[in-house]
């Protein structure tokens, strides 16, 4: 039985505008928190707080949005439905299956959501290069781009589609297919960076102005450092 891997509980903490795309880029007042549950069945969550055995949960609700049932991804696995979570996308576009991939060359198990390159050494002791770790995740996470969107379940009630919509995903899908060609394979927009905190600007680097495919205002990016 298909089971149900995602509850998100969204907790809006205050309000204000948030900056799009196409404005002057300004500091992001709303504070917004997902608390999200890997395997927790909602339904049950939903029926322990009527009950009253979960008396912090059915408070964090009431101030928020409250316990949304999230429909699961194919495959039905934790590392595939978190990805589409992130990005808006299905597995076929972000490419994350399942925990383990298999090598096609050995046949061996290896890491399905990251490839990694360990250490190499001369004479088995003096170290001549770094580990590498780099995701082979396609697609954008939501928080590199800012604006308004809408998410959530859209759809019958008997299948409920999870979706971002709105300006920012589509900008954000644009930087997906630049960020293809950058080594950490990480793209931000100048408008989300100069919007974060300063200490999360200190890790990136603003670059070249680019016109994003199906837009007519530049975009100028940013790249992790």
């Amino acid at each position: 039985m298909q089971r149900i891997l995602l509850a998100s509980l969204v907790v809006c903490l205050s309000s204000a505008a948030a900056c799009g795309p196409r404005r002057p880029p300004q500091k992001v007042q709303q504070k917004l928190v997902i608390l999200g549950f890997d395997g927790m069945d909602p339904r049950l969550v939903q029926k322990w707080m009527d009950e009253g055995k979960l008396p912090n949960m059915k408070k964090l609700a009431a101030r928020g949005s409250g316990v949304r049932p999230l429909g699961t991804t194919h495959s039905p696995e934790s590392p595939t439905a978190w990805a589409s979570f992130a990005t808006g996308m299905n597995a076929g576009k972000h490419n994350i299956y399942d925990f383990l991939i298999r090598d096609t060359n050995t046949y061996l198990p290896d890491l399905g959501m990251v490839h990694f390159e360990p250490p190499r050494f001369i004479l088995n002791y003096i170290p001549v290069s770094k580990p590498v770790v780099q995701s082979i995740r396609g697609g954008t996470s939501f928080w590199v781009t800012a604006g308004n969107a809408v998410a959530g379940n859209v759809g019958a009630k008997e299948r409920f589609e999870y979706t971002v919509i709105g300006e920012p995903v589509n900008e954000a899908a644009r930087l997906c297919e630049l960020a293809k060609n950058e080594p950490s394979r990480l793209l931000a927009s100048s408008d989300a960076i100069n919007a974060a905190s300063d200490d999360e600007r200190t890790h990136w680097s603003l670059g070249e102005t680019v016109t994003l495919r199906g837009h007519d205002q530049p975009t100028r990016l940013a790249t992790l450092i």
